[in-house]
């Protein structure tokens, strides 16, 4: 599976459940542009990630130089229960 089918599997599950806001749509914009950076910039399989869904929130905390919000860190965690890691 690539990165924009995931991203799609992601989008789908955050529609399903109805959110009363866009956030985490937004914080996936912004692990998008993370993950298309740090994992996805020579090749977007999604087997690139880390099999560690923290290594990949210690390595934003980093990109981004402060802990990830909420919605950042519940998109990761979606992003990991989706490819089934």
């Amino acid at each position: 599976m690539n990165w924009e089918e995931l991203k799609k599997r992601v989008i789908a599950e955050y529609d399903s459940r109805n959110l009363k806001s866009n956030v985490r749509y937004s914080a996936l914009e912004k692990i998008d542009a993370f993950l298309r950076k740090q994992y996805f910039s020579k090749n977007d399989d999604v087997k690139s990630l880390p099999a560690d869904k923290n290594d990949v929130k210690d390595e934003y905390r980093k990109y981004k130089g402060a802990e990830p919000n909420s919605a950042e860190s519940s998109v990761i965690n979606e992003i990991y229960n989706q490819v089934g890691m």
